[in-house]
């Protein structure tokens, strides 16, 4: 009987099956409450939830087509043509990002090559999130309370997310330990250098500054703790953040403004357009101030607490 000609694939021994192998690999590597400059990725159930199903579903593939039994045998260039093969099946870009955050924690896999979601058809909403400033400020009467109003306007002129609105910090009194300070434009607060900044914790525990004006920073300290308090925030009770300011944040913001938003003006769009709109309108302050574009984008990103100016494109639909 002839030799086939076909080169073998790479079997290896494993005593688990690839899905209990993922499972193991992301739950050991969960390190809730810690910063992601310290390493850590998986900071809440939610996100080890997911990632445990995206590198089940992503490795059980490649072992189908590699015959690989071992997890930590998968290499760069097999995940990159995972995440090929799914580009080509129309998969939704943000389904397929998942995937490769997930098999980039494998100690053979580097950054692996995925379009930003705003080249992503199916991922385009049918309007923009953004509001007008005339909306914001109409929506704003219809809130429950000052504190509510003053916090929305924080995100207004800061960029935040409304969970981050919980770590809110003065820079001047808690300077960041960020590891990628050095990579940070000098000039991403062009326009705004008499304004104050402020420092965030965003997703993953990675620390951003961005700034609001002096008139809403002296409302703000009206509503500082003495002692700070923690925050949790809903499904994510696991991750505690010390609050220094008596104003809402996050899941309770977020319904408030809701209710406003269909209260005032019957509109059923969420408390994260505000952070379209700050995108929107920074980036035109800088090129209006003559940034070059790409610049403009990476300082509008660091702003708003992202690693990848990309990804400010999505707030620009």
């Amino acid at each position: 009987m002839a030799k086939s000609n076909e080169p073998k694939k790479p079997q290896g021994h494993a005593k688990h099956s690839m899905r209990e192998q993922a499972e193991k690999y992301i739950a050991a590597r969960a390190n809730r409450g810690k910063s992601k400059a310290s390493g850590a990725n998986l900071r809440s159930d939610r996100t080890v939830d997911r990632y445990k199903g995206d590198l089940a579903r992503a490795a059980e593939s490649i072992q189908h087509e590699y015959g690989i039994k071992r997890l930590k045998d998968i290499m760069q260039i097999q995940a990159q043509a995972y995440i090929d093969q799914r580009l080509k099946e129309g998969i939704r870009i943000r389904t397929i990002q998942g995937y490769a955050k997930a098999l980039e924690l494998l100690p053979n896999v580097a950054e692996l090559i995925v379009p930003s979601r705003a080249t992503d058809s199916h991922d385009k909403p049918t309007s923009t999130r953004a509001y007008t400033l005339e909306q914001i400020k109409e929506i704003q009467k219809f809130l429950a309370s000052p504190k509510s109003q003053l916090a929305t306007q924080i995100i207004l002129e800061s960029g935040c997310r409304a969970q981050d609105l919980a770590s809110l910090r003065l820079n001047s009194e808690n300077l960041i330990t960020n590891a990628r300070l050095s990579k940070l434009h000098s000039d991403r607060f062009a326009g705004r250098e008499e304004w104050v900044k402020i420092n965030f914790i965003g997703k993953g525990g990675h620390e951003y500054v961005s700034t609001i004006s002096p008139g809403t920073a002296r409302s703000l300290e009206q509503y500082r703790l003495n002692n700070p308090r923690d925050f949790r925030e809903r499904q994510q009770e696991n991750v505690v953040t010390k609050q220094h300011y008596d104003i809402p944040a996050g899941k309770v913001l977020s319904t408030q403004w809701s209710r406003a938003a269909d209260q005032s003006l019957g509109l059923k769009r969420g408390l994260h357009g505000l952070r379209h709109f700050f995108a929107q309108e920074r980036l035109k302050d800088m090129q209006r101030a003559g940034m070059v574009w790409e610049k403009a984008l990476e300082c509008v990103s660091q702003q708003m607490g992202h690693y990848r100016a990309s990804e400010v494109k999505t707030y620009l639909r």
